[in-house]
């Protein structure tokens, strides 16, 4: 259904002037607002500044070249909307002292088109980014540790050994510890075990390693492996299991024995 909008214009004269009343009806799909373009041979009374007109605003008058009068007219708040069939109708007032009162040159009727809203684009939706599984255990352990220094303090070979003493196996045991050293070097360097990550921080070294062919531990069973580092004092932060939990206290580390000179 489109928008038919018709209308009928009647007069009733009196002296010097009469009064137009206009009839607008919608004979097509509902509308939300309109708007009319009047043309005439005669001027809507003013009286102090304001039309002599009900139903609807005037909100601007030209006199064209001819001497026609030009108005465009809109409804007010309450008549704005015109459903289908519904009618609203516009009253003024003009002069006129001719016998007979002729009708408007042309009546334009229009209707405001509909702003077309464009639909929110959507930001695209980044996947979650899972964190990382660390894995778990219920094992726990013990690490016992020797230091054997080398010569003119030039490095040092560490030997540790990691026993479950849990009541549950320990199974794909990783070990992490952290330390103010280095190994020397990551694939000759380190012995019955095998490193997976070396990560500096803050000055310091953070290793994740597995124990090699012993990745399952029983309760009560033991794996030792060992590296060297160039530091002839090395010294650990924590030493536990690469399972979440937090970072125990470390080790106390028994300086070696030197045993006099004979």
């Amino acid at each position: 259904m489109t928008n038919k909008i018709k209308y009928t214009f009647q007069t009733r004269s009196w002296e010097n002037g009469f009064t137009g009343i206009l009839k607008v009806r919608n004979k097509g799909k509902a509308v939300d607002s309109w708007q009319a373009v009047l043309e005439s041979e005669y001027a809507i009374n003013q009286q102090d500044g304001d039309y002599e007109i009900l139903g609807a605003e005037i909100i601007s008058e030209e006199v064209l070249a001819d001497g026609t009068y030009r108005y465009i007219v809109e409804p007010l708040d309450y008549n704005a909307a015109l459903d289908n069939k519904e009618s609203v109708f516009i009253t003024f007032n003009a002069a006129w002292d001719a016998e007979e009162i002729p009708e408007f040159n042309s009546i334009i009727f229009s209707i405001p088109e509909e702003p077309v809203v464009e639909p929110p684009v959507e930001p695209p939706v980044e996947p979650p980014v899972e964190p990382p599984v660390e894995p778990t255990s219920d094992g726990e352990i013990e690490v016992d540790i020797k230091i054997d220094p080398w010569s003119h303090n030039s490095g040092a070979t560490v030997h540790l050994e990691v026993e479950n003493v849990g009541e549950s196996e320990i199974s794909g045991a990783e070990i992490k510890f952290r330390s103010d050293f280095a190994i020397k070097d990551l694939d000759t360097d380190i012995w019955s075990a095998r490193i997976i990550s070396e990560t500096p921080i803050d000055g310091q070294y953070e290793y994740v390693l597995d124990l090699d062919w012993n990745e399952d531990l029983a309760p009560g069973e033991k794996h030792s492996f060992g590296f060297n580092t160039l530091d002839a004092t090395p010294e650990f932060e924590y030493i536990t299991l690469n399972d979440g939990s937090a970072p125990p206290t470390p080790p106390v580390v028994e300086p070696p024995v030197v045993e006099p000179p004979v």
